[in-house]
């Protein structure tokens, strides 16, 4: 088995290096014909340039039989056509317009220009025949491959590579060769040129002469086109220089308007000057109003404090331990209440259902159970006892309870109304005053922060107008304070009259089940 697959990989690389070989090889053949080519086109002209050569050594004029070689010489006909023989001038083209005619003839070779895409076509053929290997690789079965595996596998990519790489570097050296032997034929054709028709042709004036009339030509029309231009900028320097006095003119007219609107300014600025003035001792009046202001404003804040203190901190306690008492007194007799009504309320009902069950055998057995109605009836009799018992315990517990908790609402009235006479006509007026007081500071607040803007006072100021914007916060805060406790002190009372509702109902109940 092994060996089969190893028959069958070699023939697969096999058929792979053919293919490589095969389209290497016809690609160098191609190189090595078109090479050929050059090099027998190349050869006839070097005979044919060598000959000419020979028979200058000789003493001829180097044109023997020049009509008949220049039939397969594209160059030999160019020459023998612009230069004749007997000819003294060199007509319309020089020396070097001569061999770099030459030089194109030989460039212009289709054989020559086909080697050189050749060069770069030999890369894209490896990259080609690169991709052509892939369908050829077989990945070893083994998990740790050898070296020699690995190679295995990558042969058919290597391969191609490197016939592209190999035939880049022939075609190199083809070229190289090539041009060595295009160099040789335009040394031997320059050699003939000069020793055969330049040198009986002489100086070359009428080229030199037709060359300096095209440059005076180029040299006229470069002179044109910056006359031209010349003339162009001049006409735009005059509109700039018109431009610039009618500028001139406006900016003086505008000076003159300027230096008389600018005759005012000096006493404007004087009554500016004298106005700050004012407005400084004005401010320097103002210092000493602040300080009494803030005093007085000290004065009340301690007054106020004062009277909280010494009259609303006292009722307020007052007001809180007669709530706390009467808290307490009425959950304790609330609860003790309840607890003789549950106990009441259960014998009640223990009695009507005992009740109930005499009047069910009463109807079922009245004929045969004259005793047990006889003993019903006394038992009707103590319940009745029993209720008239319940009503005097309930009149005798819950009206002191009741007359102490109105009593003791009525006090807590008499209380909030003492307190609010007390906001009414002791705090209200110091909170009015304090507003104003407020409002007075506000204003003097805004006047400072406009002086010392306007006339950049010094620190001072900046500390009155901070210590007045700060007695306008505690000013606030004073006049909100009132208005917090009446809050404060309506919601206990609305709490503990709604205690009162409650009760007075909870009473009217239990006075109709007494009743009934």
């Amino acid at each position: 088995m092994n060996f089969l697959l190893a028959s069958g990989l070699t023939d697969m690389i096999g058929s792979h290096w053919s293919i490589v070989l095969a389209v290497g090889l016809l690609f160098f053949a191609v190189q090595i014909a078109l090479c050929f080519r050059f090099f027998r086109w190349l050869g006839k002209y070097v005979e044919t340039l060598t000959a000419l050569s020979e028979d200058v050594e000789k003493g001829g004029d180097g044109r023997k039989n020049i009509t008949e070689l220049a039939k397969h010489f594209p160059w030999l006909k160019w020459v023998n056509s612009n230069f004749p023989a007997g000819t003294t001038t060199p007509g319309n083209y020089t020396r070097e317009d001569v061999l770099h005619e030459l030089d194109t003839r030989i460039a212009s070779s289709s054989d020559y220009l086909l080697l050189q895409r050749m060069g770069v076509m030999a890369p894209l053929l490896g990259v080609i025949l690169t991709v052509l290997g892939f369908p050829f690789i077989q990945l070893p079965e083994t998990e740790d491959p050898s070296l020699d595996q690995m190679l295995d596998v990558v042969t058919p990519l290597v391969a191609g590579v490197g016939t592209g790489a190999v035939l880049a570097l022939i075609n190199q050296w083809l070229l190289h060769i090539a041009g060595g032997r295009a160099e040789a034929m335009r040394m031997i054709g320059r050699t003939w040129f000069d020793s055969a028709i330049w040198y009986s042709v002489g100086l070359d004036t009428q080229a030199a002469t037709v060359k300096a009339i095209a440059a005076i030509e180029r040299m006229s029309k470069s002179v044109s086109e910056a006359a031209e231009h010349q003339s162009e900028n001049a006409h735009r320097l005059v509109e700039s220089t018109s431009a610039m006095r009618h500028a001139a003119a406006e900016f003086r007219e505008i000076v003159q308007v300027f230096g008389a609107d600018i005759k005012d300014l000096p006493d404007t600025l004087r009554a500016v000057r004298d106005a700050t003035a004012a407005s400084a001792k004005t401010l320097e009046a103002l210092i000493p109003v602040g300080q009494r202001a803030v005093a007085g404003l000290d004065v009340s804040v301690s007054a106020f404090r004062t009277s909280i203190e010494q009259d609303f901190i006292p009722s307020a306690t007052r007001h809180r331990e007669s709530i706390d008492s009467l808290s307490a007194a009425n959950l304790t007799a609330l609860g003790d209440s309840s607890s003789r009504i549950q106990e009441a309320a259960k014998a009640v009902a223990d009695g009507t259902a005992l009740f109930s069950k005499v009047m069910d055998e009463q109807s079922q057995f009245s004929e045969l159970m004259r005793p047990i109605q006889q003993s019903l009836r006394d038992s009707i009799d103590q319940l009745a006892k029993s209720g008239a018992q319940l009503e005097a315990t309930v009149s005798s517990e819950m009206n002191p309870s009741q007359r102490a908790f109105s009593e003791a609402a009525a006090s807590f009235s008499a209380s909030a109304s003492q307190l609010a006479s007390f906001i009414e006509h002791g705090v209200e007026p110091a909170t009015k005053r304090l507003a104003e007081l407020h409002r007075t500071l506000a204003g003097l607040e805004q006047t400072a922060k406009a002086m010392q803007a306007f006339g950049q006072a010094g620190g001072d100021v900046e500390r009155i107008t901070k210590s007045l914007a700060d007695a306008a916060d505690v000013a606030d805060a004073i006049a909100a304070l009132p208005d917090r406790l009446r809050e404060v002190l309506e919601q206990n009372a609305n709490g503990h009259a709604e205690t009162a509702n409650s009760g007075g109902k909870l009473m009217g109940w239990l006075r109709g089940r007494s009743v009934e």
